[in-house]
């Protein structure tokens, strides 16, 4: 990770000293380390190639919902007990 600046290096290896010496606690490290670091920049969003999520469309819709020129499929029919 880089430094914001040799000001802030400086400051962050003392407080790494304090805290492997047990001076200060692990939750006031991470602040030092937010305060001294540069942020990467969160990735760029990208569209996602499933047409369900890029329409919006909730995972539990018919696919006629996704693809309206999609003909509607019926589920096959369970057989009766009778009929075996």
């Amino acid at each position: 990770m880089n430094y914001k600046s040799e000001i802030y290096e400086a400051m962050h290896e003392d407080a790494r000293a304090d805290f492997e010496a047990g001076a200060i606690s692990e939750a006031r490290m991470r602040e030092y380390d937010d305060m001294c670091f540069v942020k990467e920049p969160a990735p760029a969003y990208q569209e996602s190639p499933f047409p369900a999520i890029k329409a919006g469309a909730p995972g539990g819709e018919s696919r006629a919902a996704i693809d309206p020129g999609a003909k509607p499929q019926s589920a096959p029919r369970a057989q009766s007990h009778a009929a075996l």
